[in-house]
């Protein structure tokens, strides 16, 4: 290891620097900041084969000023330990997403198993990164990858371990977690935790319908309440149940009906209401079963269509 003063157009970017993206207004403040104290810490660097060095730790500071020449601490790595070095330098930095901390330590962990290390446990004692992060962001890009969440910018590390409660149910977690990315579901991750509990109570179908037409967890628990069992009274009655197939109960979930509704038709006091609820609940579930090819078209609001099985 020796320290050099090298030339910035000497200097090549690392290509497996867990910063994929850099904000080109904060590299113009590093600049005015290195122009007016100069460097305050040195880069860290390796030889390559033409005479050159690639930057393992400080490509913030050469991209704010290319040009410059850089106090570098010049070290012979071979790639593994280069990209644990560049790994305990942008572990703590700010803005980095989450997405690109899982990559970058998933492919450090994986490369060094089993030659350098045989554990989290192991790996923790040669980069001083705590175990249950390195697990944490290991099991984060793995379970990413499986649900093919793409760009996933706003759904962080901790997003994807609070939905692991349904890993059973990929479809239905994929929707939360997209939610989540469109920022449809926002809040602390208790939040999620919320989803999570109420999404593993009933049918992966029944969540996704729950949730294609809702990001309100209410529309999810009323999924929940009647699946279970539990009817929503609309008057003093009490109503079983058992005679209504799973398909009903999950419909009369997702719409916010119930057999009562139906049932209070016969009583006067509830009849408008109920003949108001069932009416759009007609108009919906016919749509839907248009959308879904189980009819061909059928009659809607006084419109006269064509209907086949």
């Amino acid at each position: 290891m020796e320290l050099k003063t090298i030339n910035g157009k000497n200097l090549i970017p690392s290509e497996w620097n867990p910063r994929s993206t850099f904000d080109e207004d904060k590299l113009e403040l590093l600049k005015k900041s290195m122009d007016g104290i100069g460097l305050l810490e040195p880069l860290v660097v390796r030889p390559s084969d033409n005479g050159k060095f690639f930057i393992t730790a400080g490509e913030r500071r050469w991209k704010s000023n290319p040009k410059s020449d850089f106090v570098c601490i010049v070290r012979e790595e071979n790639d593994l330990k280069a990209k644990v070095s560049c790994l305990v330098e942008n572990f703590v930095r700010e803005n980095i997403p989450d997405a690109d901390h899982e990559k970058f330590i998933s492919d450090i962990y994986n490369e060094g198993n089993p030659k350098e290390w045989k554990s989290y446990s192991a790996m923790e004692l040669k980069t001083g990164i705590p175990n249950e992060l390195i697990s944490l962001n290991v099991m984060a890009h793995k379970d990413r990858e499986e649900l093919n969440l793409g760009n996933s910018r706003n759904v962080s590390t901790y997003d994807i371990k609070d939905t692991r409660g349904i890993a059973d149910k990929p479809k239905a977690r994929k929707k939360l977690l997209e939610k989540r990315n469109d920022k449809k579901i926002t809040g602390a991750g208790r939040v999620l935790q919320n989803w999570t509990r109420e999404l593993a109570k009933i049918p992966e179908e029944i969540g996704l319908e729950a949730m294609k037409y809702s990001d309100d967890i209410e529309r999810v628990e009323d999924a929940v309440r009647i699946y279970e069992g539990a009817l929503p009274q609309v008057h003093e009655s009490n109503h079983d149940l058992s005679k209504y197939s799973e398909i009903d109960r999950a419909c009369f979930g997702i719409l916010k009906i119930t057999p009562a509704h139906i049932e209070a038709i016969e009583t006067k006091r509830f009849q408008d209401k109920s003949l108001k609820i069932l009416e759009s609940a007609y108009i919906h579930l016919f749509k839907l079963l248009k959308e879904y090819g189980v009819i061909g078209e059928v009659e809607v609001d006084g419109e006269s269509e064509k209907q086949s099985n």
